[in-house]
């Protein structure tokens, strides 16, 4: 709270074979989690730090901007974000 975060938004989708997004490597043996594992784990993940009161709230896209929009272009879009190719 002292740095007023007010949003995060967490992108849950696997990389391909091949792709290095945080770490700019990883062992060839590593395994990456499945889409449904991969966002259990965020769950898991957030869940836990709002019961420790480091996150407020939980959410996602369908409830927070999704259910109450009349149609997906109001939907936040970031440079190079999968949404825009979709909508």
């Amino acid at each position: 709270s002292r740095r007023r975060h007010t949003i995060a938004f967490i992108w849950a989708c696997p990389p391909l074979a091949g792709d290095d997004y945080i770490l700019y490597c990883h062992p060839k043996d590593q395994k990456t989690q499945k889409a449904e594992m991969l966002r259990l784990w965020y769950i898991r993940l957030l869940e836990d730090a709002r019961k420790r009161g480091i996150v407020v709230s939980v959410d996602n896209l369908y409830d927070a901007y999704m259910r109450r929009l009349p149609n997906p272009c109001g939907i936040p879009n970031f440079d190079g974000d999968y949404w825009p190719g979709v909508t």
